[in-house]
Formats: structure tokens, sequence, C-alpha cells
């Protein structure tokens, strides 16, 4: 059994294509969130059950959204009592979980970090305290 099919010459004789120009490429359609992002404002927050699991998600998540309608918005994350909290900030303000503060008792700063660099760096951090405990 054989098909029909047309030649590339066959083809490009039967289509005719226009050259147009000035036609605005059309935005990309944005799906919805299943996070309340776009309704909150500054110093607003939310909650949702989980970890440090859940708050790596939402925290892209957010970021993500922010990104992709093209805003300035910024987020911080805590977990506290097995519920993840999630703020908007200043725009523009970072904080310690996107820039990196040195207050190594907040566990997140070091969130993003791959494991292997984080078990060094815990382990750094414990020789250090040990050897310069206060009197």
């Amino acid at each position: 059994m054989s098909l029909n099919l047309p030649t590339d010459r066959d083809y490009t004789k039967r289509m005719k294509h226009s050259i147009q120009q000035g036609i605005p490429i059309p935005r990309p359609r944005l799906k919805g969130t299943k996070y309340p992002f776009e309704s909150m404002n500054v110093g607003d927050s939310f909650s949702i059950t989980g970890g440090r699991l859940e708050q790596v998600r939402i925290y892209t998540a957010a970021n993500k959204w922010a990104e992709r309608r093209g805003v300035n918005w910024r987020f911080t994350t805590r977990v506290v009592n097995k519920m993840v909290r999630i703020w908007r900030l200043e725009d523009g303000e970072k904080s310690a979980i996107n820039h990196g503060r040195n207050n190594l008792n907040d566990p997140t700063v070091i969130m993003r970090v791959p494991t292997a660099i984080k078990i060094q760096v815990l382990d750094l951090i414990a020789e250090h305290r040990k050897n310069f405990q206060r009197p």
C-alpha cells in the first residue's frame, strides 16, 4: 500500500503564505494558581499544612508566579508547628531565605544549599561553637 503524499515541490506550489509585519505576539495564557498570591498586599500572609517540603514548594510557586507576571514581589516563608506560613514583603525587599543573611540559627537560610554542603556547613558551625564557647 502506498500513500500519495505530495512532494515538497507540489506542496509549496499549492500553499500561499503571506509575510506580515507589525503583528504583536499575544501574551501567553497564564493558568490560575491554587494559592491567593494575586490578592495579597504587603504584610499579608496565609498558611498551609506541611513541613520543609511544602515550604520549598510554596516559596517556589510564589516566586514563579511573580516572575511570570512580571512583578517584583518578594515573599518569605517560615515553618511553625507543622504549618507553613508565607508573607508578602515590600517589593524588592530581601528575605533571609533568598539572600542568605548570616543568621545561622535559622535553618531556612541554608535551605536551598545541596545536602552534602549543608552537612559540612553544619559540622563547621558546631565545631566553631564548641571551640569558641563563652566562659
